[in-house]
């Protein structure tokens, strides 16, 4: 499993959503949580209406509110930033996403 915190106005964030989309496509046992913490929830809903995104990309909006509990427990200090979950629940990577981490957890 693979949780990835990002912002629809971020292009560091949508960059990733490519490796994101590959990822997803060639591995249909990763479950992608997507969590955006744009403070627009509609610009959040247009972006996720407008890509025609894998069924496994779970897309949920955080409002500021559940904000300001996620930051300081997962510290999540900028976007993009994602922890990635072993099958066996460990966390074994947390921050910058590389294609070659989710390859070791996945094979």
């Amino acid at each position: 499993m693979l949780v990835n915190f990002w912002q629809t106005s971020c292009p560091d964030c949508r960059k990733e959503t490519h490796l994101l989309e590959e990822l997803a496509a060639t591995h249909s046992n990763l479950v992608i949580y997507r969590v955006s913490v744009d403070g627009d929830r509609a610009e959040w809903k247009q972006a996720v209406e407008s890509e025609k995104w894998p069924d496994n990309f779970v897309n949920v909006w955080c409002p500021i509110k559940d904000r300001m509990k996620i930051i300081p427990k997962y510290r999540v200090y900028e976007v993009p930033y994602s922890i990635l979950i072993s099958p066996e629940g460990r966390v074994v990577k947390k921050g910058e996403l590389k294609r070659s981490d989710i390859q070791k957890v996945l094979h």
